[in-house]
């Protein structure tokens, strides 16, 4: 696949901080944003199999990303707090930080 026929062109790139890159950058960026994308859609893949359903929606993908990449979109404040700690958990941490 030419640098130009990628998902993700050398243009864009080039675009993003208005500075030239090498080819080499060029080519090693395309391959690393390939991988990961591929690595996302693998993973929701086997998620949404895992929940029996043949569509990888958002909120597995937003799980996958968070997750793995340390990155999220905002979509927990949006869906609730899933996985908030419980409230006794949070008032006997702060409890303990106190005493340090």
């Amino acid at each position: 696949m030419g640098r130009n026929q990628h998902f993700l062109p050398a243009e864009k790139l080039i675009k993003l901080n208005k500075k030239r890159i090498e080819l080499d950058g060029i080519k090693g960026i395309q391959s690393f944003a390939e991988k990961i994308v591929t690595d996302i859609i693998n993973r929701g893949s086997i998620l949404s199999k895992h929940m029996g359903t043949d569509i990888i929606d958002s909120s597995e993908i937003s799980k996958i990303i968070e997750l793995n990449y340390d990155y999220t979109f905002g979509l927990r404040e949006i869906t609730g707090e899933e996985d908030r700690p419980a409230e006794n958990y949070i008032e006997k941490m702060a409890e303990i930080s106190k005493q340090k």
